[in-house]
């Protein structure tokens, strides 16, 4: 699947992505109902430190539970 538009339509991000083969026939499409930023402490050299691995998970977790 290719990227093929992107845009926000009442506060919610959509993108379409179009089939890049022949064994692919639909389009699909997400809406992203909920975006959050989680602040990392130590920037990601050589991959992600352990703390901030751990707040991402945390903070996903919390955000799973909000969903209904």
């Amino acid at each position: 699947m290719k990227l093929y538009d992107e845009f926000e339509e009442r506060g919610y991000k959509v993108q379409a992505f179009l089939p890049t083969n022949s064994s692919e026939k639909d389009w699909i499409v997400k809406v992203f109902i909920k975006e959050i930023k989680i602040p990392m402490n130590i920037e990601p050299r050589f991959g992600v430190d352990s703390n901030d691995l751990r707040a991402l998970e945390e903070e996903t977790a919390k955000l799973m539970e909000s969903l209904p």
